[in-house]
């Protein structure tokens, strides 16, 4: 072995560790803005005053205080409540899990999609540190969990079509 073997770097897991350290500080910061427990606007108080005032059964009915959302986002949030007091906090928990969950989601889509290890990095980090994500994942608000849903799906269908590929699932029939 000379001195240049020892020295000599692969690039590639240089950028792996960098990414993983990225999906890291995207999941703690959500965690850290989480904890910080800020009050709640206009729009995440009229969503969890349905939560708290209207039973299971009519949060599959249209909200009131000019609100919408998904009824069994609605179902969860209100169980969250029940479960961890009406608390800021406890309203903001499942979006928080969502965001955790739609940061794995689009590292797995990116990872079957971009094989060059530092465009990955690039597009991770673009997601992990948006402030759309950031804010999404930290408001008593649907939208966090309608993007992990999304890419959820977005993910099988490209688990479903990978498996066609490399011939484990029958094609489908046109």
């Amino acid at each position: 072995m000379n001195a240049q073997s020892l020295y000599k770097f692969d690039e590639s897991r240089i950028a792996t560790w960098l990414l993983r350290l990225v999906l890291a500080a995207g999941a703690f910061l959500r965690i850290v803005v989480w904890f910080q427990n800020r009050s709640l606007f206009i729009d995440e108080a009229n969503l969890a005053r349905n939560f708290c005032e209207k039973s299971y059964a009519e949060l599959f009915q249209p909200l009131a205080y000019e609100q919408f959302a998904p009824p069994f986002f609605s179902v969860i949030q209100k169980l969250s409540l029940r479960l961890f007091g009406q608390y800021e906090l406890a309203l903001r928990l499942f979006p928080l899990l969502c965001g955790l969950a739609a940061i794995w989601l689009f590292y797995q889509i990116v990872r079957r999609l971009i094989g060059n290890p530092w465009v990955q990095l690039a597009v991770v980090w673009i997601f992990c540190f948006s402030d759309f994500f950031m804010r999404y994942a930290t408001e008593g608000k649907q939208y966090s969990s309608d993007l992990a849903v999304a890419l959820l799906l977005v993910n099988r269908l490209g688990f479903v079509k990978q498996r066609e590929r490399l011939g484990i699932l029958p094609k489908r029939r046109q």
